[in-house]
């Protein structure tokens, strides 16, 4: 979905707001326009959900001073001639590509065109997005700070059929393992069964996985039953961003503690804000370090486990979904509703790209760095 935050004055003729985007003088106009836009070449299931989702953020911006509209788009020049004819101040998007014609290099990267074109964005920049959806990049990022994260290795079926990475098979001691897929989040391509205890099951499961992935993160698994899941929302930049961490419960008991896709689809697992206020600083003063290691800005939320008091950090999803329930609970743990976070993100990138707020009200009077 594709989101421009385009400034609309009454004052201004129709087709004068139909001209090319000019960054000097899109500045210090009226109410804010959300302009939601998702490409079409997507799944009509994943533009029906993009379309709900972008509704309820939509109910949660217009009490706060900013106007919306949806649009669907097919391609490239789609979303040109929408920058062309709203001048935006601000855009969002939560798909990453989109197509253009082989003149314009085929599938290309909303935030690098929406860069070229003069137009501030919400959300991280392509390179960190790059890097956090890549888990084993993540973890190298994570080590080189010193940041605790589980060891691993990858493995990937190469074209020849072969399989890269099977001495490290073949070399794994320290079971039980967990097998991931390497470009994934939001629980994908986890099951209860991507659980290995022993070599012979850890190759069966790699197998398996290479059906449906490319490449695999192989990972010692520290979920015991004792330990302890959290994830934590960012929201804002720099020393002043809100570290919201809420705990993951599953609502049965289970001898190995892994949360699954179908956990979270099915309501087993159970996102609760931290009330101790010294776990609050204890889980999200990691969590910040694991952020500031990913390069990510104005939000995130970032999965991590307590095992046995040593926190290890899990993944960063540099664009999770918004609204998103799991970022409720988290904002929750603040006060803040859904209409006080969204608008809270929404003035954390207008601030970060040094635009005027304008009418755009602040939750409760907090200001974001």
């Amino acid at each position: 979905m594709f989101v421009a935050l385009a400034a609309r004055d009454p004052s201004v003729p129709e087709p004068e707001r139909r001209k090319a985007i000019d960054p000097s003088n899109a500045r210090d106009r009226g109410a804010m326009l959300l302009l939601g836009v998702a490409p079409t070449h997507v799944e009509a299931t994943l533009r029906d959900a993009q379309r709900s989702r972008f509704a309820a953020m939509a109910e949660a911006l217009r009490p706060h001073g900013l106007e919306v509209a949806y649009r669907e788009l097919g391609e490239l020049d789609g979303l040109l001639d929408a920058l062309r004819e709203l001048r935006p101040d601000l855009a969002y998007s939560s798909f990453t590509g989109l197509w253009g014609s082989q003149a314009r290099g085929g599938l290309r990267d909303i935030r690098e065109v929406l860069q070229l074109e003069g137009v501030p964005y919400l959300g991280s920049a392509p390179a960190s997005i790059a890097l956090s959806r890549s888990k084993s990049r993540l973890k190298r990022q994570l080590q080189a700070r010193g940041i605790n994260t589980p060891s691993s290795f990858c493995v990937r079926r190469t074209k020849t059929g072969s399989l890269a990475g099977r001495k490290l098979l073949g070399a794994a001691r320290d079971f039980p393992y967990i097998v991931k897929p390497d470009g994934e989040d939001e629980s994908r391509g986890i099951h209860a069964r991507s659980i290995a205890f022993e070599a012979g099951d850890l190759l069966s499961i790699v197998e398996a996985s290479l059906e449906e992935y490319d490449e695999l993160l192989v990972e010692h698994f520290v979920g015991g039953a004792s330990s302890r899941e959290f994830t934590v929302a960012m929201i804002g930049n720099g020393e002043g961003a809100l570290m919201l961490p809420a705990e993951i419960a599953l609502e049965e008991d289970r001898p190995i503690r892994v949360v699954t896709r179908e956990d979270r689809e099915r309501g087993l697992a159970i996102a609760r804000p931290v009330a101790d206020e010294d776990e609050r600083e204890r889980i999200g003063g990691f969590a910040r370090r694991a952020f500031e290691a990913a390069g990510v800005r104005d939000y995130a939320r970032c999965d991590l486990i307590d095992e046995g008091g040593r926190l290890f950090a899990l993944e960063v999803n540099p664009m999770p979904r918004m609204p998103d329930p799991w970022f409720d609970v988290c904002a929750q743990g603040a006060g803040l509703g859904r209409g006080q976070y969204v608008t809270a993100i929404v003035l954390a990138a207008i601030r970060r790209s040094g635009l005027p707020a304008g009418a755009v009200e602040a939750p409760r009077g907090q200001l974001l760095a």
